[in-house]
């Protein structure tokens, strides 16, 4: 009894020192643990950029920042209160690291109250949501020492992923005395249409979404085509499509280039964005600049990429309703990428849509490095294969494998003028032509040619979505990223990039292993639907020519109605491979993801599981082996 009454005794006591131990260290971790952190998630979705850690350290001014969370909309909107948590512990987080250069305050805006005005006031966008009174905000709200101001509107859950993006822009754009100026020149309508004067004319069209980012962090300075001349204050140039421009265009451009000024071109051999255009005449490429500069870029052709094709939906007769890979849409992957350049070290997926060639001419000194390019098994088409009346069937059928092809990259070396001549002006003499002509460059070349326009259009890389009464566009490609990395290294702005780089397309990661395999799958399936076609098309043609037969002659022989039944009924069994063909297709796809899924979802708490059997057993022998001691002692 005094043995068992010591062991309570004893037990009592280690209870009480656990509880104090752990009260004790919580209390500790709470005064001297504040800023320790542990980010699990496979992203770092919680671990801030290097970019964002240099730009909240060189902070020369304070900055409060004004966070406008409704709890209506927290109370009232399934998922919010998640997003919500995750921008005030990101804001936290800029605290920690900027220090009192950063202050945070988050104020409810009750309908009808002051707060409400003044979000109103600073443009926050308030949205009504079933439940709730009045609007409701989500938004932003940022003023430095110099009074200067940035918002964002409503920080939508869809951005979750790049909101260190948009927050780190945001103090970015806000801490600099003024915006960069970016002449732009182009013969596509990036800044949108205004609406006809005429009664009868056409509607306005929006400006592109690429043009509404390169809005929040560059002054927008249109470059007229025809002047021989860019402004002096310009301090980067973006061309887009150089189709038909004069020469005086050309040459401003040549020597803009060649001052050393960071310049970016997108030429297309095949514009799509070009409309009511043959494609011939919706090329930019070749031209005069990239000749002269020893470029090349070849016009007659685009760049093809069967395995990174886009999936389109395609009408067929003998398959129906298909999706099949269009190897001219091409969905660049990171193997693609060149992962040590800045540029596009961290991007997920580019898509480009005919695009052009680049490669360097023998006999300059240009250095092509790529930037982006298509697999080991790329290939082209001749330009006369596409069209209105193109098929991507026999685009598929006809496709050969060749090797990479670059289809964007960094333009390096010693780059001549291509007027040598000088300034292109009739009638003048050449010490007038050469008065102020640049014939050598004047520094390092900072210039990224990339072989597509396509890539800028809103259908290739934002997706429209409903977000209560909002039409938002989500990025679903990395295009943007693509182009504003391209700026930004070029006025070499690393921060900018490091904290877009952070940004994820998705939370979620994608089953790559299960990607790897599908699209095999789908190759064998293209390859196996190839030789179908071929017999199907064959096959079709004598059936043809029989039935011609059969018109001409006045009754048909035994012979050749049985010939034209037998070519009937192979059409037939064709028709009905090729079904088979995609159903096993799909049913390969469904059963790796039913594997798959499997072993993620279900093998790892069935591990668990066995795990904690195994633990309970063995605790259970050693129970039972401490009482047998305990009795035989």
């Amino acid at each position: 009894m005094a043995n068992r009454a010591a062991q309570r005794v004893h037990s009592g006591g280690r209870l009480l020192l656990a509880l104090f131990l752990f009260l004790l260290v919580n209390l500790v971790a709470n005064q001297q643990l504040k800023s320790a952190r542990l980010d699990l998630t496979a992203n770092h979705l919680y671990t801030l950029s290097e970019g964002t850690r240099r730009v909240l350290s060189n902070l020369q001014e304070p900055v409060d920042l004004w966070l406008f969370v409704s709890r209506s909309l927290v109370n009232n909107v399934p998922g919010m209160g998640p997003h919500v948590t995750r921008i005030q512990d990101l804001l936290d987080e800029y605290v920690r690291v900027a220090g009192e250069k950063l202050r945070v305050n988050i104020i409810n805006p009750e309908p009808f109250s002051e707060e409400e005005d003044l979000a109103m006031d600073a443009g926050l966008r308030g949205v009504s949501i079933p439940g709730a009174t009045g609007k409701v905000y989500l938004g932003l709200l940022a003023r430095s020492g110099q009074e200067r101001s940035e918002t964002i509107p409503f920080l939508l859950p869809h951005w979750g992923e790049q909101l260190e993006y948009d927050l780190t822009a945001l103090i970015f754009r806000l801490t600099r005395a003024k915006k960069p100026v970016l002449g732009l020149l182009s013969t596509l309508p990036l800044a949108g249409v205004p609406a006809s004067l005429l009664p009868d004319g056409p509607a306005a069209k929006p400006p592109w979404g690429i043009y509404k980012e390169l809005e929040k962090f560059f002054t927008i300075k249109a470059i007229p085509t025809g002047d021989e001349k860019i402004p002096g204050d310009v301090d980067l140039l973006m061309v887009v499509h150089p189709r038909d421009l004069p020469t005086p265009g050309l040459y401003a451009i040549d020597q803009f280039v060649l001052s050393g000024k960071p310049t970016v071109m997108f030429a297309d051999p095949f514009c799509q964005a070009q409309e009511n255009a043959t494609p011939w005449l919706a090329s930019s490429l070749p031209n005069p600049l990239l000749t002269g500069w020893g470029v090349g870029a070849s016009k007659e052709q685009v760049a093809a990429d069967l395995q990174a094709g886009r999936k389109i939906r395609f009408n067929s007769v003998e398959t129906g309703s298909t999706l099949i890979n269009y190897p001219v849409w091409i969905d660049v992957g990171p193997r693609q990428l060149n992962r040590s350049d800045p540029i596009t070290a961290n991007l997920d997926q580019v898509t480009l849509a005919t695009a052009g060639i680049i490669s360097p001419q023998a006999g300059h000194g240009v250095r092509i490095e790529p930037l982006v390019m298509t697999g080991e098994q790329g290939g082209h088409f001749d330009l006369g294969m596409l069209g209105p009346t193109s098929s991507p069937q026999r685009l598929i059928q006809e496709y050969k494998p060749e090797g990479a092809a670059i289809l964007a990259a960094r333009v390096r070396g010693f780059l001549p003028s291509a007027f040598p001549a000088g300034r292109p002006v009739p009638g003048f003499g050449e010490a007038e032509r050469l008065r102020g002509h640049l014939s050598n460059p004047q520094g390092p070349i900072k210039l990224v040619l990339v072989a597509d326009c396509d890539l800028l259009q809103d259908q290739f890389w934002l997706r429209r979505v409903d977000f209560l009464d909002m039409p938002v566009d989500i990025p679903y490609t990395a295009n943007g990223r693509l182009v504003l990395n391209i700026l930004d290294d070029l006025l070499s702005r690393p921060e900018l990039i490091s904290a877009r780089n952070q940004s994820r397309s998705q939370a979620a990661r994608p089953f790559a292993r299960l990607q790897a395999l599908r699209q095999a799958a789908e190759i064998r399936s293209q390859e196996i639907q190839k030789v179908l076609n071929q017999r199907f098309q064959e096959t079709q043609k004598r059936f043809m020519e029989l039935q011609k037969q059969q018109e001409k002659g006045a009754q048909p022989s035994p012979a050749q109605t049985a010939e034209v039944e037998k070519f009937r009924q192979e059409l037939l069994t064709i028709r009905k491979e090729l079904r088979d063909a995609q159903r096993h297709l799909n049913l390969e796809v469904e059963r790796m993801q039913g594997w798959i899924r499997l072993v993620d979802i279900g093998l790892a708490p069935l591990l668990v599981g066995v795990g904690g059997a195994l633990v309970g057993v063995r605790r259970l022998r050693r129970s039972r082996q401490a009482a047998a001691n305990r009795q035989n002692g």
